[in-house]
């Protein structure tokens, strides 16, 4: 993974007011708190993400992860660990 680019972020996602949540708003509070961490490798497990987020869609933020996994954006380790896939606001050339 690589630094956030904030320059294609939303700015709803930059100042944290978001009103009607999308996967992708849940997926972007994943990376950011990984990249403010420095946790470049993109690794993290369903219960950090759920005390370190605020977007929820689903009822269970279970669900929420596994919408995020079906649409390509992280897959599964094991049991609840999980990898960011496909980041969407990396820089182009690094």
């Amino acid at each position: 993974m690589k630094l956030i680019n904030k320059n294609i972020v939303k700015v709803k996602n930059l100042i944290n007011i978001i009103d009607n949540p999308t996967y992708e708003d849940l997926f972007f509070e994943i990376v950011n708190f990984l990249d403010s961490e420095k946790r470049y490798d993109g690794i993290f497990n369903i219960k950090e993400a759920s005390l370190k987020t605020r977007c929820r869609i689903a009822s269970d933020f279970t669900e929420d992860i596994y919408e995020l996994e079906q649409r390509k954006y992280i897959k599964k380790l094991k049991y609840t660990q999980y990898e960011v896939e496909n980041h969407l606001w990396e820089f182009e050339n690094i």
